[in-house]
């Protein structure tokens, strides 16, 4: 059983690995200024990008839409970072006892 197993597992890892594909993506927001998505797309090979959207409730991002906007017209997945900030007044914390 120990030998069928181990030939199992050598199988998968060598076999099944020559045909996995790794899928390359950035992460953006106005920090990066300007940005070519046809560079980011090809020969850069990125196929996603997470753009900053928000963050907490008073702050959006100014190149929020231009980013998800350009990106996807280049072929680029798009997705919005949404980051939540929560303050100690909102959420207290207290001592656990187990």
């Amino acid at each position: 059983m120990k030998k069928q197993l181990l030939f199992l597992t050598a199988f998968a890892v060598f076999y099944c690995g020559a045909y996995a594909q790794t899928i390359l993506g950035v992460d953006v927001s106005h920090y990066q200024g300007t940005i070519t998505w046809s560079q980011v797309k090809n020969p850069g090979g990125k196929t996603f990008a997470w753009a900053k959207a928000t963050e907490g409730v008073g702050y959006t991002d100014a190149d929020f839409v231009t980013n998800a906007t350009n990106g996807t017209a280049a072929g680029v997945v798009m997705g919005p970072i949404i980051s939540p900030i929560l303050k100690q007044t909102l959420l207290p914390l207290k001592p656990v006892t187990f």
